[in-house]
């Protein structure tokens, strides 16, 4: 859909974990990044919500912290068990 939209526009589309993604967008080798769990961005960049989507954690049955609640990763880096 996008290519046929805009047959003249490149995309490319690289996946990264954590907070590189911040690199490339810094180096100026993308144009654009989407962070999913790192709450805060540089100051030297502009940054808004892309979408609010409500998380849910799943666990098998066997793991030991199944039913604790932890921390918001926003809050705290660590969980309130500490098996997890």
């Amino acid at each position: 859909m996008f290519r046929s939209a805009f047959p003249y526009t490149p995309l490319r589309l690289y996946v990264e974990a954590l907070g590189a993604v911040i690199e490339p967008v810094l180096q100026g080798t993308c144009q654009i990044g989407v962070i999913g769990t790192l709450p805060v961005a540089p100051a030297s960049m502009n940054s808004e919500p892309l979408i609010d989507v409500p998380m849910v954690t799943s666990s098998p049955r066997r793991i030991p912290c199944r039913g604790t609640r932890a921390s918001s990763p926003r809050t705290s880096s660590r969980s309130t068990c500490s098996s997890c």
